[in-house]
């Protein structure tokens, strides 16, 4: 064996029982530079090869021990990088084919010259060359992909990811490996009231109809929240198949935009409410203050009339009503500060732990670890908040448990509380924040929901098997532009008596 040269460059085995071909090797790859490892026995070369890593190897093809060709296939099975230069004192091959699939690489003929090495040593870097640019170029691409803010999958005929980037787990809460490894059916993370819709539009896909699409849907965070999303999709064909072995898409988050379009169109509606409601108001309160008064001098005159008491109890109701609408239209004297939204909701937490206590109803809360700032009057999100929980504590009597989460998109904090709800029952989302109720969950909904738009956010509600979930919303605060003095600057107080929610 003779081990020789000090370049850094890759090593190069070589095996020849004949060591006159051997030296020679020798002494043309060491002018090249090359750290070269030369036996004669096969089997020597083999052990060593499983030790150390080259990157060619040049192989006679005629050995006592074992044939070149044997050798080349132990060589690839334990090292299938290397690179195999075959060596033969024969004009032809007898075994061609296995040749080409054990992976020979370039082949020289006994004797052969030192221009004939430098030429296969050539072909060799030059090939070095072009594997080393398409692996760079893989990696850049890679890390393009893996970064990318927007997350792409790849999907096969049974609904499985077969790849899915690092962007899912800033949507989606998963890491890659666990999207994969343990949510490997993508129709599993879909919103059930969405599934079959979407999975119907793979569903056809893969059967032949092979048009990219693009549908909104919406998914299931790992902490449970809904994630407002558009799915792109286009084919992935293989080259022996006339349908497409794979569907590659991309998920583009949309939740930051579903709430701004639902914000303009309640804002439009409740200013349209509002307009209508002022009028109505107006309208109604002396006709029902004159009907007010002489119901009840009828009922001092004829104390034992029965219509007379039905007057009074529905000018009541009617009066009741217009109080509601007089404290939904009233402005309210806003106090914004710069707040964590998780120490309003612990600040609720606390202060109805004990009516929680006595009712035996537990709150589960998962709150975003690090939340950004939102701009906000701290105790008006406190009586909102307590409203909801009221709503929540209320719906809990037969489960005894709801829960409240908060969390983060690109643009906004979010808040969820969830009201169950019994067996049959279902939430109007479209009128709840309506101020007619006569009573019910909906109690305080309405002010609730105008007290937040005041403070440029959303509160919006939907129905999720059997809870209804209501989602206060805000943009993340942006502190650079404002004075820095202004956040956390009031206290959260827990009361706010002006406000009749």
């Amino acid at each position: 064996m003779v081990d020789s040269g000090t370049r850094s460059k890759q090593k190069i085995l070589i095996v020849d029982d004949d060591p006159v071909a051997g030296s020679f090797l020798i002494h043309a790859l060491q002018s090249r530079g090359y750290q070269v490892v030369y036996f004669q026995h096969p089997t020597d070369a083999l052990d060593c090869a499983r030790r150390e890593s080259f990157a060619l190897a040049f192989v006679d093809v005629h050995m006592p021990e074992m044939s070149g060709l044997e050798l080349i296939s132990l060589l690839k099975r334990d090292n299938p990088e290397i690179e195999i230069v075959l060596v033969s004192g024969y004009g032809s091959l007898d075994d061609a084919v296995k040749v080409i699939k054990i992976g020979i690489n370039d082949y020289l003929k006994k004797p052969f010259s030192i221009e004939e090495v430098s030429f296969c040593l050539n072909r060799f870097e030059e090939r070095r060359r072009i594997s080393d640019r398409l692996r760079r170029t893989e990696e850049k691409y890679e890390q393009l992909v893996q970064n990318l803010p927007l997350v792409i999958f790849v999907l096969n005929q049974n609904m499985e990811l077969t790849f899915i980037n690092k962007a899912c787990e800033s949507l989606l809460g998963y890491t890659p490996y666990e999207a994969i490894a343990l949510h490997r059916r993508f129709p599993e993370i879909i919103h059930s009231e969405d599934r079959e819709r979407i999975v119907s539009r793979f569903r056809n896909f893969f059967q032949g109809e092979c048009v990219p699409f693009k549908e909104e849907c919406r998914l299931v965070h790992k902490k449970g929240h809904t994630v407002y999303t558009l799915i792109q999709t286009l084919p992935l064909r293989s080259y022996s198949e006339k349908e497409p072995c794979e569907l590659e898409g991309i998920i583009i988050d949309i939740t930051d935009r579903v709430f701004y379009e639902r914000s303009i169109v309640q804002q439009e509606k409740l200013k349209t409410l509002g307009a209508i409601a002022t009028e109505v108001a107006h309208e109604i309160r002396n006709p029902l203050t004159s009907i007010g008064g002489f119901a009840r001098r009828i009922k001092a005159k004829y104390p034992d009339l029965r219509e007379a008491d039905i007057i009074l109890q529905e000018t009541h109701r009617l009066e009741k009503l217009l109080n509601r609408i007089r404290n939904y239209l009233q402005p309210v004297d806003l106090k914004k500060v710069y707040i964590n939204a998780n120490s309003v909701i612990e600040r609720c937490y606390e202060l109805l732990q004990p009516e929680m206590e006595h009712k035996g109803v537990t709150c589960a809360m998962e709150l975003d670890e690090n939340p950004p700032y939102i701009f906000v009057d701290p105790n008006i999100l406190l009586q909102v908040l307590i409203n909801l929980f009221k709503n929540a504590i209320e719906g809990s009597k037969k489960h005894k448990k709801f829960w409240v989460r908060s969390f983060v998109t690109e643009n906004h904090v979010h808040i969820q509380c969830a009201t169950p709800l019994e067996e049959g029952i279902t939430v109007d989302c479209e009128t709840i924040f309506l101020p007619f109720s006569e009573g019910g969950r909906s109690v305080g909904l309405p002010l609730s929901h105008r007290l937040v738009k005041n403070m440029g956010g959303l509160l919006t509600c939907t129905q999720e098997d059997h809870e209804a979930v209501f989602t206060v919303t805000f943009p993340i605060a942006k502190p650079h532009e404002c004075d820095q003095s202004e956040f956390n600057g009031a206290e959260v107080e827990g009361d706010r008596s002006d406000l009749q929610v």
